[in-house]
């Protein structure tokens, strides 16, 4: 199944990177790279490491999320493309870790954790949208 994303993901990398469409490119680049940290949270450092599908599905996550957030900085507002990277990068990861692998949050820390992706999101559209972020490119 993880090598199955691994490729699908390659697929979109290079269909996302024959459109140019920057703003997408980061969000994809986000998701590699939020890939990554689910397979590094995964994988189990034993033996034979090079043998586990864990580690090459890492690198082939970090290697993708690299080359489309180049991409996208090539072509797009170092703003706008960054903030899609961390939003989708940390809320991806974290919405599958709490949905499908059973993580849960703290007793009764739930609205502070809901409110903190609130406030981290509205921040980095803040941040993609300020004044000086357009001056400076």
């Amino acid at each position: 199944m993880v090598c199955a994303q691994c490729a699908h993901l390659v697929g979109d990398e290079i269909l996302v990177r024959r459109r140019g469409a920057p703003n997408l490119a980061g969000a994809v680049a986000g998701l590699a790279f939020g890939g990554a940290a689910l397979c590094a949270r995964a994988v189990s450092f034993s033996g034979a490491f090079l043998l586990e599908p864990l580690v090459w599905a890492l690198a082939v996550f970090g290697v993708t999320g690299m080359l489309l957030y180049a991409h996208a900085l090539e072509h797009g507002q170092v703003g706008p493309v960054t903030a899609l990277l961390w939003i989708v990068e940390v809320i991806v990861p974290s919405a599958a870790g709490v949905l499908l692998f059973g993580d849960d949050v703290r007793t009764g820390w739930a609205p502070v954790a809901v409110t903190a992706v609130i406030v981290t999101v509205a921040a980095a559209a803040v941040l993609a949208h300020a004044p000086a972020t357009a001056a400076a490119q």
